[in-house]
């Protein structure tokens, strides 16, 4: 089945537990700025970076 062995190509195995927070999400944004725009979309009320991940073309 197609899905599945997407799933098993694409699984994001550094995201773990209960709660998924800014802390885990960012050093994994790190990695993919190579292959994906990631630029800043805006800023919390506690004035931390909203990441926005971006690909392909078009508006």
């Amino acid at each position: 089945m197609q899905i599945t062995s997407w799933y098993t190509r694409n699984f994001e195995d550094r995201l773990k537990g209960r709660y998924i927070t800014i802390n885990h999400i960012l050093p994994i944004l790190d990695h993919y700025r190579e292959v994906f725009n990631v630029s800043v979309a805006g800023f919390s009320e506690n004035g931390v970076e909203i990441p926005l991940v971006s690909f392909g073309q078009g508006e």
